[in-house]
């Protein structure tokens, strides 16, 4: 967290070389729910193209290849 002191609109937080950048896990009986992020930029990410692992986009499956 930023200092109190410092204006929302200096702050700035960089996580370098990153895959995920934000991960959320659940359970069958306790699932992650009611989650909103608005006016996030992401940068800085590693890249993933061409890895051999590729999770799919809205489900806990994950391709090989």
């Amino acid at each position: 967290m930023p200092p109190a002191s410092l204006p929302v609109g200096k702050a700035e937080f960089i996580g370098v070389r990153l895959a995920n950048l934000i991960e959320l896990r659940g359970t069958s009986t306790q699932p992650v729910h009611h989650i909103s992020f608005k006016g996030l930029i992401f940068r800085h990410a590693a890249r993933t193209f061409m890895e051999t692992r590729e999770p799919l986009l809205r489900s806990d499956w994950t391709f090989y290849r």
